[in-house]
């Protein structure tokens, strides 16, 4: 998990944390202040106000979406890009448990807001490489690429998104080799163009 030095990160981060958690920017400052560590009157010392506060937290998310798609831009060989690539997308899922429903609701939102403007038109670009190396992984095209791609987001996404019910331990995901090693687990399956099944 990422670790944040300054008081502005930790206040972000533990806003981010509870915006997704309950799927809506309405999340008392104090409740923030409370998860952060911090009292209420350092919202307005760093932040100025609430508003504020909440612009900050949406470039928070987008500095932290690139981050994990920056991998994609390595000289890494294409397999290990998208198994690295896979593993900060789960990491980022366990940090930030519900952010799918805060991406949905800012979608969803009416008028124009910092991540819903991201995510209809910057975020397609990062999307278009995530495409072109499961093209080179998979050498799959057009439909095929797409189909590969919804079953990779799948695998990586629903076993550490909330309310997952699995029979293993799904907290052998925090630990990052473990991670590594179910995703690769994936990519081979997803080669082979089969499914296991446990006699």
């Amino acid at each position: 998990m990422r670790d944040f030095t300054t008081v502005q990160e930790k206040i972000l981060d533990r806003a981010l944390y509870l915006i997704g958690m309950r799927g809506n920017y309405d999340v008392p400052i104090r409740d923030i202040t409370k998860a952060a560590g911090v009292n209420v009157n350092a919202i307005n010392y760093y932040f100025g106000n609430k508003d504020n506060m909440l612009h900050e937290v949406n470039e928070f998310f987008i500095r932290n979406y690139l981050s994990a798609y920056s991998i994609l831009d390595t000289e890494e060989p294409p397999d290990r890009k998208l198994a690295l690539w896979a593993n900060e997308v789960m990491e980022y899922t366990l940090q930030y448990p519900g952010i799918q429903i805060l991406q949905r609701h800012a979608l969803q939102s009416s008028g124009s807001n910092k991540m819903k403007d991201f995510l209809l038109c910057d975020a397609e670009q990062y999307e278009q490489k995530v495409l072109l190396v499961l093209q080179d992984v998979f050498h799959v095209k057009g439909e095929s690429a797409q189909l590969v791609r919804c079953m990779l987001y799948s695998a990586v996404i629903h076993p550490v998104s909330l309310g997952t019910n699995f029979s293993f331990d799904t907290g052998q995901m925090a630990n990052r080799e473990f991670r590594l090693n179910y995703i690769q687990f994936v990519i081979d399956t997803l080669k082979k163009g089969t499914i296991i099944h446990e006699v």
